[in-house]
């Protein structure tokens, strides 16, 4: 990926026009709902961060923001950002604590990888990631999460349960 030669400053100046444009209305509606939802307290989360840009919307509302990437070269891009207040872990999360095989279709990429198995392509590149609970991660109080992880979000969701019931999220 091109992006990961340029230095961190040239990264945030190319991706920030179009994380903008993004949460501005031409993207994914919930960005629109953020600050709604988002308080200036909150740790919030962004399972399955891809190229950042809920990372980078939520980074814009709450105190601090954990993007949780396990694909190297979108958890770099993110991190080389240098976000005030983000922190990037190179974990899947998950309904186990361990590692797992992350499929990623040769056609679509990584915007559609995913630990679910099924409905998938035959055509994908395998990459073994850490995974973990976020109930195993021992966090602070938590006021957003966030989770785009491509039909793997029920895994996540039985991952989480105690943190959840704890924070109310």
């Amino acid at each position: 990926m091109l992006l990961n030669t340029l230095p961190g400053f040239a990264v945030r100046r190319l991706m920030q026009p179009r994380y903008e444009r993004m949460i501005d209305g031409r993207g994914e509606i919930e960005l629109g709902e953020l600050p709604r939802i988002v308080r200036e307290d909150d740790l919030a989360l962004d399972v399955g961060a891809n190229l950042g840009i809920y990372t980078y919307a939520l980074h814009r509302l709450a105190r601090r923001v954990v993007a949780f990437e396990p694909i190297p070269h979108l958890a770099r891009l993110v991190r080389r950002q240098n976000l005030p207040g983000v922190t990037v872990s190179e974990i899947a999360l998950s309904s186990s604590d361990g590692a797992d095989d992350l499929s990623i279709p040769e056609q679509d990429g990584d915007a559609f990888a995913s630990l679910r198995r099924n409905g998938l392509s035959d055509q994908v590149e395998t990459l073994h990631v850490s995974t973990a609970r976020l109930d195993s991660l021992a966090m602070e109080r938590i006021g957003f999460i966030k989770i785009d992880v491509e039909g793997f979000e029920e895994e996540v969701l039985t991952g989480d349960m105690a943190t959840i019931a704890r924070d109310h999220p």
